[in-house]
């Protein structure tokens, strides 16, 4: 496992196992959501496999626009990890 590894466009993935690619996203706000989609189309070009590792509060809407964009764009490429009780948590929950 490679934590913080950098992609060949110089973006940095939380970490990498032999070609699966990490990210972890704690509490998102919807400006995290955003950057995460944006992040979706960059990321899945440098690995077989992106797992996107949500943790701690996940608004019911954001999951349903990462969902709607993986089933639409990334099937069987993006899956979707959520994490609702993580041992580290934002002091508040961005809504």
């Amino acid at each position: 496992m490679k934590y913080q590894y950098r992609l060949e466009n110089g973006r940095t993935v939380d970490a990498k196992v032999g070609n699966v690619l990490i990210e972890g996203k704690l509490s998102p706000s919807t400006a995290e959501v955003d950057r995460l989609i944006g992040q979706l189309s960059d990321y899945t070009r440098y690995g077989n496999r992106l797992n996107v590792v949500i943790y701690g509060y996940f608004n019911r809407e954001a999951r349903r626009r990462i969902e709607d964009v993986i089933h639409s764009h990334y099937i069987n490429k993006v899956f979707l990890t959520y994490i609702n009780n993580p041992r580290r948590n934002r002091s508040e929950y961005a809504r």
